[in-house]
């Protein structure tokens, strides 16, 4: 019955890495995040059996997500995580490390009730909680400034987990949907925060094309926010991510002067060799686009993405 507990999280676990195609995240930092999980639940049922019992409901879900999200504080400040999709990353393996000590002190401790549908639940309910709510902190921290209060949303549900009596597949239910919304909203913030600091426009696009073609990339906002994430990429990919930034460059200036001359009242034809050439560059961005792999293509979108 453990085995049946604990196989989801790592069934979990290995899915979410694998969505991560180029190695964003590590192998080598998610067994950390896991080990640190396990061992605060471990540490957390030491205080409970041998130094003292709670009596409010409030005090085991507000130490636990607090001990949990203490990782990922500090992986955030020392800039070992980048991005939101990092955090959840990392953070579903914290969560999953306690859940697995948790199961395994559970069946220890309550053999006979550890049944067929009580390991199932632990496995898929008790634990996708704990990932969740592990993943939900980190992504908190990262996109808001006051996040000491704003943990209190997942403090809240963790709370609410264990005090609201509903059946174990309306619980489960109610767990995943309340998630998926939260994360889909993150994850927009996620994103209209790095637009607006990228910000680009055709100027922008001029600006930043020269600085790539003078050796000066670093300079500009492009440059800063790509060489923040260079050592997670291998070389040629971090090389073709900047080439397809370029060409994609080249494409945007290139239509958007001729609309502003259609707009003011010029001919804008192409010539052969014009048209000869932007389909090869069309080429090109589709060959470095399969070249660079998701994780580099979704670390690019804000600064590829047209502005209409």
């Amino acid at each position: 019955m453990l085995f049946i507990s604990v196989i989801p999280i790592i069934i979990y676990l290995i899915v979410l890495k694998l969505i991560d195609s180029f190695s964003i995240a590590r192998w080598r930092m998610l067994a950390m995040c896991m080990a640190y999980g396990a061992a605060i639940c471990a540490f957390m049922y030491f205080i409970l059996i041998h130094i003292v019992s709670w009596e409010s409901a409030w005090v085991s879900p507000a130490i636990e997500e607090l001990l949990k999200c203490a990782l990922m504080l500090w992986l955030i400040k020392s800039r070992r995580i980048q991005f939101v999709s990092e955090g959840v990353i990392y953070g579903a393996a914290v969560g999953g490390g306690f859940s697995i000590v948790e199961n395994t002190l559970y069946t220890l401790c309550n053999p006979d009730y550890m049944t067929l549908g009580t390991a199932l639940f632990r496995g898929l309910g008790v634990s996708v909680m704990h990932m969740g709510c592990t993943a939900l902190s980190a992504c908190i921290i990262q996109l808001v400034s006051q996040w000491s209060i704003t943990l209190f949303v997942p403090i809240l549900i963790h709370y609410l987990h264990n005090t609201i009596t509903f059946a174990p597949s309306l619980k489960l239910g109610s767990i995943l949907l309340i998630f998926l919304a939260l994360f889909a909203t993150l994850f927009y913030i996620s994103d209209r925060k790095i637009y607006r600091w990228i910000d680009f426009g055709i100027n922008e696009y001029i600006g930043t094309l020269a600085a790539i073609r003078t050796g000066n990339f670093s300079s500009t906002r492009a440059g800063q926010y790509l060489l923040a994430v260079k050592e997670q990429f291998q070389p040629e990919i971090f090389f073709d991510m900047i080439c397809y930034v370029q060409i994609h460059y080249e494409l945007t200036i290139n239509r958007q002067s001729r609309m502003l001359m259609q707009q003011a009242g010029f001919g804008s034809e192409l010539t052969h060799e014009q048209q000869k050439d932007i389909e090869d560059k069309q080429a090109e961005l589709k060959a470095l686009r399969r070249n660079i792999g998701a994780t580099a293509w979704w670390v690019i979108q804000p600064l590829v993405r047209i502005k209409e």
